[in-house]
């Protein structure tokens, strides 16, 4: 069976991300996605859990018409990337995938994609210009996802959750003394 493997912390999922699953996932039998980030607690740069993640790219792959996947949490290790790329590879023996290609966009903070010399990697181009990073700084800075951008990207019930989130994370914002890091 031909597999592949996808990698991101979808914080939060949007359509660039349903895009680029979507191409993969119409070149394989079965791609796992792997959602890292997964043991990280809640935070303004990490505002959603493992779980609501993985709901959110249901939720999304679903309406895309996208069926032949599975969500697997990937942990993060603060200052380890050997101990992530051992759990990758792991996650690849596991699951008994047989010479899985590795999907992604190559963009600045992606170097992981480069870590796996042993895996074919096939590179999708982003039909988007808006990312996560960005959608999370107009939630938290401007308290809105009603930028005509943002809207595109997310649907109309993930919409109603990640103003809910908004809402709750705004008030942590605010009331913490530290810095937070989007």
């Amino acid at each position: 069976m031909r597999t592949g493997i996808f990698i991101g912390r979808f914080q939060p999922v949007h359509q660039g991300h349903i895009h680029a699953i979507g191409v993969a996932a119409s070149q394989v039998q079965k791609l796992y996605i792997l959602v890292g980030s997964a043991n990280q607690c809640r935070s303004i740069k990490n505002p959603w859990t493992f779980e609501e993640r993985k709901q959110m790219l249901h939720l999304k792959m679903h309406s895309a018409g996208i069926y032949n996947y599975e969500v697997v949490p990937l942990n993060d290790y603060r200052y380890s990337d050997t101990q992530w790329m051992s759990d990758v590879r792991a996650t690849i023996e596991h699951f008994d995938m047989k010479d899985p290609i590795l999907f992604g966009h190559m963009k600045e903070g992606n170097d992981y994609l480069k870590w796996f010399p042993e895996l074919k990697f096939k590179s999708i181009e982003s039909q988007y210009t808006l990312n996560a990073t960005q959608i999370r700084q107009k939630m938290f800075e401007e308290n809105s996802i009603e930028i005509e951008t943002v809207s595109k990207l997310v649907s109309k019930p993930l919409k109603e959750k990640l103003k809910n989130d908004a809402t709750e994370l705004n008030f942590l914002k605010k009331t913490t003394r530290a810095k937070l890091v989007l």
